[in-house]
């Protein structure tokens, strides 16, 4: 056991160049809760870092081991873009799938910490993530712990954890911290962008204080990603500090960008309806005299679009 510690120590320390003083401990039995039905025993296991643990079970020593090495680049770069140091220690833990995840109790308590959106649910400092089968889905989900909970901090300064069971010292509406955890979690992409679409013809910013679930999150999404695009990163921590300033989302935002939140909505509806207008012009039909080949009348030709030089086209078909 005390070879097999010591290699550990020396692979995980190779990944970080010595920068980061990693330790191996082996865990104990702990049970998340009789509420669900479990169908695993959980060994648990940590890494031990600087700024934040990694916790595993048995077989996740690869989950734990990338999640690590992403932890630590995803809490520089925040604290960069952010302009603020988080000084706690985060706890990262770390379930193999999603089937073992829904095991736990996780997300089942009523208290604003643990059920408050999203894909990444935290508790304290503790970010409970899954591995999918997908490293992308999986960075978005670590992203998406870390910036929830600086968040919460930068907002709450270090009382956070209380201050979000006290809703009279600043309340802040679900399409605000769930759109900018969104934000936080990576590039603007086509999926959500599709989403948009179809939610901005369906009047989604009229009646932002009133939505809830995944349609708070894309409005909350689309209106950072408009400050992002029109104003620039920098604004955004700005924004979050003046609505810490004022205890008023509306003032955070007019303080910083010169605009309340009725004029923002319109200014954000406008943008995207401008954006979705521009690529409808670039769709239109294809006849079969502008091309050398044979059209097919069974086939849908779709989202025809001429390469800037005019020498190419490319378009779409729906063969189904």
């Amino acid at each position: 056991m005390r070879l097999f510690t010591l290699v550990i120590l020396i692979w995980m320390s190779s990944f970080w160049g010595g920068q980061i003083n990693a330790q191996f401990y082996t865990g104990s039995n702990i049970e998340f809760g009789q509420n669900r039905v479990q169908y695993h025993d959980f060994f648990w296991q940590s890494f031990h870092f600087e700024k934040f643990k990694v916790y595993f079970n048995a077989g996740g020593e690869n989950h734990a081991v990338y999640a690590a090495k992403s932890a630590e680049k995803y809490i520089i770069e925040l604290e960069g873009v952010l302009d603020f140091e988080f000084n706690e220690e985060l706890e990262f833990v770390i379930f193999n799938s999603q089937a073992q995840f829904k095991e736990s109790n996780v997300g089942l308590s009523n208290d604003s910490e643990t059920n408050i959106g999203g894909t990444t649910r935290i508790m304290g400092e503790k970010v409970f993530l899954y591995y999918e089968g997908d490293h992308d889905k999986f960075d978005r989900q670590i992203r998406s712990g870390i910036a929830k909970i600086i968040a919460f901090k930068m907002m709450y300064g270090g009382n956070w954890r209380e201050a979000l069971r006290n809703a009279s010292l600043l309340t802040l509406p679900e399409w605000y911290i769930e759109g900018f955890v969104a934000h936080m979690e990576g590039s603007w992409t086509t999926e959500v962008d599709n989403q948009l679409k179809v939610e901005v013809k369906n009047h989604l910013f009229d009646n932002m204080n009133h939505l809830s679930g995944e349609r708070a999150r894309l409005a909350g999404h689309a209106i950072w990603n408009y400050v992002s695009e029109v104003y620039g990163d920098k604004m955004i921590p700005n924004v979050l500090y003046m609505t810490r300033l004022s205890k008023n989302v509306e003032s955070g935002f007019l303080y910083v960008l010169g605009s309340g939140l009725g004029s923002l909505n319109r200014d954000v509806k406008a943008y995207y309806n401008a954006r979705y207008d521009e690529d409808l012009k670039s769709t239109q039909p294809i006849s079969e005299e502008q091309f050398d080949f044979k059209t097919r009348k069974k086939y849908q030709y779709d989202n025809f679009t001429i390469s800037p030089d005019g020498k190419y086209a490319a378009f779409s078909t729906n063969e189904l």
